[in-house]
């Protein structure tokens, strides 16, 4: 609270634009759901990805209502997801009975 943030930073459109695709590209390839804070440093050049917070304090709210996105509609669309993700779970399971067991032990 006591730091002095620019939200949205101050940086070149392509620097964006890089920021952006290898927080995408990090957040796939952990195969990550929800929300994450990504942190990057970049010096002389070249961007580093620094930290991947997958439950970012306080949720860093202030990041998303930055870009337009309420704290409610935050937490509205993580309900979302996780009942979406549970019912696709739910859909995957199988209800398979069998006697082989039994016709194996008993030899009928």
């Amino acid at each position: 609270a006591s730091l002095s943030r620019e939200l949205p930073a101050d940086i070149p459109a392509g620097l964006k634009d890089e920021i952006e695709a290898a927080a995408r590209a990090a957040f796939t390839a952990c195969r990550m759901k929800g929300m994450a804070r990504i942190d990057f440093m970049h010096h002389e050049g070249t961007l580093y990805l620094t930290e991947i917070n997958t439950i970012p304090g306080s949720m860093s709210f202030y990041l998303w209502e930055a870009a337009g996105e309420t704290f409610e509609a935050q937490i509205a669309t993580l309900i979302e997801q996780g009942v979406r993700d549970r019912d696709a779970k739910d859909s995957l399971a199988l209800d398979y009975s069998t006697d082989v067991v039994k016709k194996f032990v008993t030899g009928s």
